[in-house]
């Protein structure tokens, strides 16, 4: 038999653990109850119907601010919910086709009354809105994850992610005020990119798919320009990681509609030109790449996406100097056995030109701001750079670090760039070059991801010098 608590719980839409304990914590909070949790076990216990004693006193307090019910009627058998037992019926076969006279009257009364009731649940569910803490708190919890995002691994992040982005959800489900619905809208749009980038981290791009798409579609919804443009950024870096550089360019060629200056102007610059690297296209690359530059120069003010969340939502010299790296070095590994060797050297040169100030911004920024894992790429970028230049002593530094990255931190694109600098160093037939391919092979083997890229291979006959 279910208790009182349980049937106001289902009425007013709280009848799931997450929905509740949201609830719950939102009526302690607005008590002064800061601390104030609900363990799934105890949700459990009190929905159950079979609670010996009534809970602690706090607790009680928490519950009749929620429902305005004595806690005692709460936990009470719902006698709404009881069978009363069939009466007697001593209407003859000649009256049993003809209501009461009563009949009628009783029914318009229900009717009323149901009226009535419905009326009060929709008035209430239209005022219905959760606290400004709850609102903050994942504000505050969104853009520590986009920060944690830097110096985490993603299978350790992707779990807060997606029970971060759950209870926006419940949230949206909660309120009805216009306000508090586009907040956790951009909150939800936020999240589910940071989801869309722990996918492809983690080498499933086709899950992280439909992530990308409801990024953009949160921003569209909500008319948020930033939001719908850093979305269809993140579609077109799944797309390209996906082996779909076309649709990459589509992409972005729709993320430009909404961005046309600041930070995500930069950033859909930049990816633009990753898109266009990833096609093989030299020109479009370059002046993609001297776009980025060209909208950095004239970036001013405050962005609520890059500055206000920041993390990996953060779009600085670093990040736009990194993405021209990784786009030359993808030409330079797509199209090194069909350019002649000046044009070759030149695709070199802008690698470790590029790599090199990403780096030197990098290890300016404090310490929170840092990712080891992506200066690990940008030397990885200049490492490949370096053996098509013959730097072989600058091969040896540049992967130094590689080695030492635990293994969690080894994600799918850094996956992708170690085995293009393993194809490049193949070619050469020195000992040190097997010993460090060897190395690489090791490196990749030991990664804790689901699949191994599949990484490109240098014909033998190609020389590198």
């Amino acid at each position: 038999m279910t208790n009182v608590l349980v049937r106001i719980a289902a009425e007013r839409n709280l009848d799931s653990y997450s929905r509740f304990r949201v609830a719950y914590c939102q009526a302690a909070h607005e008590l002064g109850q800061r601390n104030a949790d609900l363990s799934r076990r105890q949700h459990l216990r009190w929905t159950r119907g079979d609670m010996k004693a009534l809970p602690r006193a706090a607790a009680c307090e928490v519950l009749e601010r929620m429902f305005g019910v004595p806690v005692a009627v709460l936990f009470s058998q719902d006698r709404r919910t009881q069978k009363s037992p069939a009466e007697p019926s001593n209407r003859t076969s000649s009256d049993a086709s003809s209501p009461p006279a009563s009949e009628d009257a009783r029914s318009l009364e229900e009717l009323l009354r149901a009226g009535a009731g419905r009326a009060r649940r929709q008035a209430e569910l239209a005022g219905a809105n959760i606290s400004d803490y709850a609102l903050e708190q994942a504000h505050a919890d969104t853009r520590r994850l986009a920060g944690d995002y830097m110096d985490r691994s993603p299978a350790e992040l992707i779990v807060e992610v997606h029970d971060t982005r759950e209870l926006v959800f419940d949230m949206l489900d909660r309120t009805r005020r216009p306000q508090q619905i586009t907040d956790l809208m951009l909150l939800a749009g936020i999240l589910s990119g940071l989801f869309a980038q722990l996918c492809i981290d983690l080498g499933h791009e086709r899950s992280a798919t439909e992530h990308a798409l409801a990024a953009w579609t949160f921003g569209q919804t909500i008319g948020h320009n930033g939001l719908a443009g850093w979305g269809r950024g993140m579609q077109a870096t799944v797309a390209f990681w996906d082996r779909r550089p076309r649709d990459a360019i589509a992409s972005m060629q729709r993320a430009e509609q909404y961005v046309t200056s600041g930070p995500m102007a930069v950033r859909a610059a930049s990816l633009t030109a990753r898109a266009w690297s990833h096609n093989g296209n030299i020109n479009q690359t370059v002046l993609a790449v001297r776009r980025a530059e060209e909208l950095a120069s004239t970036a001013a003010g405050n962005d609520d996406l890059s500055d206000g969340i920041g993390g990996l939502l953060r779009w600085d010299t670093t990040r736009r100097e990194m993405c021209a790296a990784s786009a030359y070095v993808q030409l330079l590994c797509l199209l090194r056995t069909e350019i002649d060797r000046e044009k070759l050297i030149w695709l070199a040169d802008q690698v470790v030109h590029h790599a090199s100030r990403a780096l030197a911004s990098s290890e300016r920024a404090p310490h929170q701001g840092r990712s080891i894992a992506l200066e690990t790429s940008m030397r990885l970028d200049m490492a490949t750079a370096a053996i098509i230049l013959g730097d072989h002593d600058r091969v040896r530094d540049a992967l130094a670090d590689l080695f030492e990255l635990p293994d969690q931190r080894r994600t799918y694109p850094l996956l992708y760039r170690t085995g293009h600098a393993s194809a490049v160093l193949s070619a050469i037939r020195d000992p040190w070059a097997r010993e460090l391919t060897d190395e690489m092979r090791h490196f990749t083997a030991k990664a804790l991801l689901p699949a191994t890229p599949t990484l490109p291979v240098v014909p033998g006959q190609l020389a590198l010098r």
